[in-house]
C-alpha cells in the first residue's frame, strides 16, 4: 500500500486520502498503521471515516459501550462534495506493484461477477453462514461477500 501512495504522491503531488475505517484483522492493522506513518510522514491528511459500532485503537474497554451507543445514535454519513479522484487507467495500480496472485478468495469485478456471488452465497455457501460467519476462516468462504458489488 505504501508503495501506491508513493507513486500517487509522486505523480499527483500531495492529496487528501479518504477511506472507510476498516476492521479486519493484524495483517490489515499492520498496514493501516504503516498508512497513517506514512502520511504523517508526508503531512498527507487521512480522512478514515467509521462505518461500524468497532472502535479501533481503544487503550480501555470501559468506555466502550458508551462510546458505541454515541456513534449509533448519530445521523448517518452526509456526502462529501468536492472530491476530486486521480485519473488513472483503470487497473493500473494493482498490476504495477509486486507480484500478486489473485487466489479462488479474491473476487472478480463486475455485474456478472456479482450475480454469481449473489448466486452461489443463496443456494451453496450461505447454508452454512449463521454457524461460519463468527469464524474468520469460515466467514471468508460462507459469509455473502458481496458487499465490493453493493459499494
Amino acid at each position: 500500500m505504501i508503495a501506491v501512495l508513493e507513486d500517487l504522491r509522486e505523480r499527483f503531488g500531495s492529496f487528501a486520502l479518504w477511506s472507510h475505517e476498516e476492521t479486519g484483522n493484524a495483517l490489515t492493522f499492520k498496514r493501516d498503521r504503516e498508512v497513517l506513518s506514512w502520511c504523517r510522514q508526508h503531512n498527507i491528511t487521512w480522512n478514515e471515516c467509521q462505518q461500524f459500532g468497532v472502535i479501533r485503537r481503544l487503550k480501555d474497554r470501559n468506555l466502550w459501550s458508551a462510546r458505541w451507543e454515541a456513534f449509533m445514535a448519530q445521523s448517518a454519513a452526509k456526502e462529501v462534495l468536492g472530491l476530486k479522484p486521480v485519473d488513472l487507467p483503470l487497473g493500473e495500480i494493482p498490476r504495477q506493484y509486486g507480484s500478486f496472485t489473485p487466489s479462488s478468495l479474491h473476487q472478480l469485478p463486475g455485474e456478472r461477477a456479482a450475480q454469481i456471488c449473489l448466486r452461489s452465497f443463496l443456494y451453496e455457501r450461505g447454508e452454512q453462514y449463521s454457524r461460519a460467519i463468527s469464524s474468520p476462516s469460515a466467514a471468508s468462504v460462507h459469509g455473502s461477500r458481496l458487499s465490493p458489488y453493493l459499494a
